[in-house]
């Protein structure tokens, strides 16, 4: 059977209707790539600029310093110094590490003795500590002070040790300089800070020379040989001290020069148990000549002198016992008349108690009378009871409260009694 005229007409049209589609669209995308390549030929005409402005502006400084290479060099400027050169990053040079501290305290102190009452608030002394590590084996260290000055209310500001020491070996050290002589234990572990003693002040026999002159030469000016050397159930610390000898009045100390061509000469050795921690036993020998005062009618001659002591101290699990003993011995050396001296302490602290230490001291100065080196300054024997508190209140700062009572030998006032109250403290 023949297909119907209509329907092969419209699939005809329909067949012309989709070529015309497709030639339409086809049209449409060769317009767009002609619209493309139109963009990139000006981009591509643009970057051409761009390359011949940037060459152009190449030549120009090439060209610039073409001329200033071939220009002659200026003459050089009359009378303008050079700068200074540059210092070498690695030149290695360097000044040692100054490491400066320093102990202060104030207080209040009241006292009855032979009647006569005083009290008073204080500044006692300010002190300052400089170390310097000068090498790794080479130490140098200063220490000076402020302190009040009887009498007047005066204030003084002291030199107390200045010495360079060589540690070479833990047997063998050198130190040279003004030092606090080797006089036994205290005066080795306990110097001008106030915060660094359990008690408020310094044992009697261990006075400084500023306090009326004291008893014993606790400074010096000279060489030390010092060390450690370890044995079979014991170290053995030892000094060995040649110095300058005492100066001609008790209060002085021979820093500048001897006052005689014999120097002191003074030895301590020190034990120190493996068998029980803390432990020290030790003694020491002080041999010097003392020179005439020529103020002094009484001391127109020279005197010779003979130190001896010993000391047995334990540092324990926040017990504390310290004590030494001292015999003095002066001779004349023209009437050959004799004097000696007995100075001895013993103090006892226990601090298991929360920031607190009680404390015991016995001190014991026995001196004979019309010695003519001690007694011209006031000094005088004595037997002293010291009890008293350690508070440290802060990490660094001790409050101390402390009473002392003392019967004083061959004196017109013969009872002391004192208290007394001290902040110290570290800066």
């Amino acid at each position: 059977m023949a297909r119907p005229i209509a329907t092969t007409q419209i699939s005809i049209f329909a067949l012309i209707a989709g070529l015309f589609a497709v030639s339409v669209a086809c049209a449409d995308d060769v317009a767009d790539l002609k619209s493309e390549l139109e963009r990139l030929k000006q981009e591509n005409s643009q970057l051409r600029d761009l390359v011949a402005t940037q060459a152009d502006k190449t030549d120009k400084i090439l060209q610039r310093l073409e001329t200033i290479e071939s220009a002659p060099p200026p003459p050089p400027a009359a009378n303008v110094a050079a700068p200074p050169p540059m210092p070498m990053a690695d030149s290695g040079f360097s000044l040692p590490k100054l490491d400066l501290k320093g102990f202060a305290d104030v207080g209040y102190y009241a006292q009855e003795r032979g009647g006569q009452t005083s009290n008073s608030f204080t500044t006692a002394d300010i002190d300052f500590f400089i170390n310097s590590e000068i090498a790794d084996d080479v130490d140098f260290l200063f220490e000076a002070d402020w302190h009040s000055k009887e009498p007047g209310n005066g204030i003084n500001f002291t030199l107390q040790r200045a010495s360079i020491t060589y540690r070479l070996y833990d047997y063998f050290n050198i130190n040279v300089g003004r030092v606090h002589t080797a006089i036994g234990y205290y005066n080795q572990n306990f110097h001008h800070g106030n915060y660094l003693m359990t008690t408020v002040i310094r044992p009697e026999i261990m006075r400084f020379e500023r306090d009326a002159g004291g008893f014993l030469p606790v400074h010096g000016v000279g060489i030390e040989f010092f060390g450690n050397i370890p044995m079979d159930g014991f170290d053995l610390e030892y000094n060995l001290s040649v110095l300058n000898g005492r100066d001609e009045q008790i209060t002085g100390v021979a820093h500048l020069r001897d006052r005689n061509n014999h120097k002191a000469l003074n030895m301590l050795l020190n034990v120190k148990p493996h068998w029980l921690d803390g432990l020290e036993i030790g003694g020491v020998a002080y041999l010097d000549r003392i020179p005439p005062d020529q103020t002094d009618p009484l001391r127109s001659t020279t005197l010779s002198e003979e130190i001896f002591g010993g000391f047995v101290v334990l540092n324990r699990d926040n017990f504390e016992y310290l004590s030494e003993i001292f015999f003095i011995n002066q001779e004349d050396q023209t009437s050959g008349m004799k004097y000696d001296t007995v100075g001895a302490y013993a103090q006892i602290g226990y601090g298991p108690f929360d920031k607190l230490t009680p404390y015991y001291r016995f001190d014991y100065v026995d001196l004979d009378q019309g010695n003519p080196y001690y007694t011209p300054n006031g000094n005088v024997g004595i037997t002293s009871h010291s009890i008293g508190v350690r508070w440290d209140a802060y990490s660094w700062n001790a409050i101390k409260f402390e009473y002392s009572y003392g019967d004083l030998q061959d004196s017109d006032s013969e009872q002391q009694h004192a208290f007394r109250i001290n902040s110290s403290f570290p800066f």
